[in-house]
């Protein structure tokens, strides 16, 4: 996994070329049409309206297109259509009697296609009372008021640095904690990369990227396709009872559906690979298809590099809607993605690292749901989901070609889940529903013995298992809008666990109270369990004695809208967690964090107690400004501490503890051609133990200093990135590139820190330097 790594600084070369290359084409004589022939260019914008919360059709909502007289309004099924339009870049507001206005911004009229756009409103009417008028750039999330973010597909793609990453996008906010830039671990609230949840349209997803980590949600480059994303929905803390089992944070993404009425396709070339996607009508627009492939190069510039590593990903991902009558819709999801990379022998010692040999990662997710419209007032989900994990991995050492750890295992997961939405009344709405889920783990495992850098004897492991397990869920929950000031959500889970035959309740309590038209005051309390990755407990007898993990999350908050498009929010948090597994044996040493240290995996132990705690509280500050006229950014900050308690009843800190994370982001669009992007992160320093320096001379390698543990802290991190998109517009079709660069003034971020026997002193390795990246995007 490190070699890996060290890609993308190798790829800085064959970058700059293609930038000079992009930079030719877009200096030169124009070849698309001026900007009197572009008003020759039309496109169409079409949607449906429905109500957020029971998914039924708004007869009669008013759609406008702001800074112009154009308007109209929906058909008797939610319709609505604006013909005709010149290609650029265009912004609704929708309103409707009773709800809350929404507005939908950057949306892109490309030359003779149709946009679609799905806004959706939430009721915004009590009983007797007056209705509260809002702007709409933000969304009413008022069933989880505190620690949640929505981005559209939009806000994602302009992100610089993301590198067609979402969990780079998010890694942005400054409620997740920088550890390396290397990889796309999020680390929500000083919590771990396992603490955290993704599903897509319902779907749950086990890791969202390629090169993947051994039970944990890591990676190096993102398999999720943004191109095929609608909205994305992310949860800090404190998130409702119909997400289960994760103890931090989830992602909510929901994908769109394909164009039901023409063909449409698109090619794009970035640092992700090459891709295509396409969509089209099913059944004369009574559904539609979508697809997308990719396929990695870095393989290539290995080759063309003359390194003996051949990195190689690709991906599949399609959705198929069908409408079986106005009232009845299934939708199939399918995910699929590979990775595997080589590491010979004679290149290992060039890459830096001190093992070589093959790792290789398979994914494939799928669900078939079903979505049934009672009447005006509420709807039902069924959903049937099935994940498949595949990891065949060998490591052997480079000094002596011993093996050091190798693996064949896999895990499939299956889940029915059933959930029904209601709204009782005007001010009451219920959520209530049940999952069965069905775990097969086949695992085949062997790390051999060795000495820990403590100068600890960790014991040769073989695992060679096969476990099913069961789980049963279900939750219930209900909003009630009390009063025209008052909204809150009340809800209950209860999970039990077949490995260790837990069985938990978790109560959840969330609350948005109105101080005046433009402030809110919100809050939020809940009870959050979570299992162990099955790697982690095939290798212990007495695993199933640990029994399940759990956090209780306390926010509480204030929102701010400063202006229509403008909004502050500062919130303080504490998460208390209880009954980490600990090894007896190193009582000092927190074992989930392994999975950050250790490149995402988790060593072998010998014996494992739970009741090891630990801690997260900050506070949180975001200014958001969404995009209007030609401005939009989001500035950010915390000041949080993570710290955890082992079996000697020391507390000390958690390596994810950087204490202080800063984000600036935003960018310009002077038109509908050209977008100028800038982000800066900060983060400061996170804690690590230093070697034990007369030890480590006297045994020859690195011995930490076991007295010292997470006692010191690496230097800040730091970073700059900056983007350039432009447009070209042709007669059927367009063309976008852009042209970015990570870390602009070339930071020597610290990444990891070994011994080196030569010099007899600590070494240090860096992240991501300067690296230009580029891209090409054609739709046609």
């Amino acid at each position: 996994m490190r070699k890996i790594c060290r890609i993308f600084k190798c790829s800085c070369d064959l970058s700059s070329f293609v930038i000079l290359i992009l930079l030719q084409i877009l200096t030169a004589p124009r070849v698309y049409p001026d900007a009197s022939n572009r008003a020759s260019l039309h496109g169409t914008i079409k949607g449906r309206v429905v109500d957020a919360d029971v998914r039924a059709a708004l007869v009669g909502a008013n759609i406008y297109i702001i800074d112009s007289d154009f308007g109209t309004v929906t058909d008797t099924a939610g319709f609505f259509t604006f013909a005709n339009l010149p290609v650029g870049k265009y912004s609704l507001r929708i309103t409707h009697i009773g709800y809350t206005p929404v507005m939908k911004t950057d949306i892109n009229i490309k030359p003779d296609r149709i946009t679609y756009v799905y806004p959706e409103l939430k009721a915004a009417a009590v009983p007797g009372r007056k209705i509260r008028v809002t702007s709409g750039y933000f969304p009413a999330l008022d069933r989880n008021p505190v620690g949640a973010i929505n981005f559209s597909k939009v806000e994602i793609e302009r992100s610089p640095g993301f590198a067609s990453d979402v969990t780079r996008v998010i890694s942005t906010l400054p409620s997740v904690s920088s550890f390396d830039d290397r990889f796309n671990n999020l680390i929500v609230r000083g919590g771990n990369p396992i603490e955290n949840g993704f599903l897509v349209d319902g779907v749950p997803i086990p890791n969202v990227n390629h090169y993947a980590s051994y039970g944990a949600p890591g990676g190096i480059i993102g398999l999720l396709n943004i191109d095929l994303f609608e909205e994305l929905n992310f949860y800090t803390g404190g998130f409702p009872a119909w997400y289960e089992n994760r103890l931090s944070s989830y992602m909510d993404i929901k994908y769109r559906e394909g164009n039901r009425e023409e063909f449409d396709g698109k090619a794009v070339l970035d640092l992700g690979g090459c891709g295509l996607i396409a969509e089209g009508p099913l059944h004369h627009g009574q559904g539609a298809w979508l697809v997308a492939a990719r396929r990695g190069f870095l393989d290539l510039l290995m080759d063309i590099l003359d390194i003996d590593m051949a990195p190689k990903h690709w991906d599949i991902q399609t959705k198929l809607t069908y409408d079986l009558s106005p009232n009845n819709k299934l939708s199939a999801l399918a995910i699929a993605g590979s990775s595997d990379v080589s590491v010979a022998r004679d290149d290992a010692d060039v890459l830096g690292g001190s093992n070589y040999g093959d790792a290789a990662d398979s994914e494939f997710d799928m669900g078939l749901s079903w979505r049934y419209l009672w009447n005006q007032n509420g709807y039902s989900d069924l959903i049937l989901s099935r994940t498949h994990m595949k990891y065949d991995f060998l490591s052997r050492w480079y000094e002596n070609d011993s093996l050091h750890f190798t693996t064949e295992s896999l895990e499939d997961y299956y889940q029915l889940k059933n959930s029904q939405h209601l709204r009782v009344s005007e001010s009451i709405l219920l959520d209530f529903g049940l999952s069965l889920g069905l775990n097969h783990a086949d695992i085949d495992y062997y790390f051999a013995a060795m000495r820990d850098n403590y100068l600890m004897s960790l014991p040769e492991t073989y695992i060679k298992t096969v476990e099913e397990t069961f789980s049963v869920g279900y939750f219930f929950s209900s909003t009630f809008r009390i009063s025209e000031r008052l909204n809150t959500t009340v809800g209950v889970r209860s999970d039990y666990f077949s490995y260790n035959m837990d069985h938990h309740w978790s109560p959840r309590l969330s609350f948005s109270y109105r101080l005046s038209e433009r402030t809110a005051l919100t809050g939020a309390f809940g009870t959050y369990y979570q299992n162990l990755p099955m790697i982690f407990l095939g290798q212990y007898d007495n695993a199933d004695d640990i029994g399940d993990l759990r956090s209780h999350h306390y926010i509480i908050g204030i929102n701010q809208i400063l202006a229509d498009d403008t909004r502050l929010t500062v919130e303080y948090y504490e998460k208390q967690y209880r009954n980490f597994p600990i090894d007896v044996n190193q009582p000092m040493i927190f074992l989930i964090d392994e999975v950050l240290e250790y490149y995402g995996f988790f060593l072998s132990h010998r014996e494992l107690v739970g009741g090891s705690r630990a801690a997260s509280r900050g506070i949180e500050v975001v200014l958001q400004k969404k995009f209007s006229g030609k401005l939009y950014g989001l500035l950010g900050g915390t000041y949080y501490e993570a710290r955890y308690r082992g079996l000697d009843d020391i507390w000390r800190n958690r390596v994810n503890d950087n204490r202080v994370n800063l984000t600036a982001e935003g960018g310009y669009r002077p038109d509908d051609n050209w977008e100028f992007k800038i982000r800066w992160e900060f983060a400061g320093g996170r804690p690590y133990t230093p070697y034990d320096s007369s030890a480590s001379v006297q045994q020859g390698d690195g011995i930490l200093d076991r007295n010292n543990i997470n006692g010191e802290r690496l230097p800040d991190y730091h970073g700059m990135s900056v983007r350039i998109d432009h447009r070209f517009n042709f007669t059927h079709s367009n063309l976008r590139m852009y042209l970015s660069i990570w870390n602009l003034y070339n930071r020597k971020n610290v990444a990891t820190y070994d011994w080196s026997k030569a010099e007899e002193r600590t070494h240090f390795n860096h992240q991501l330097s300067f690296l230009p990246v580029a891209g090409f995007e054609y739709k046609f």
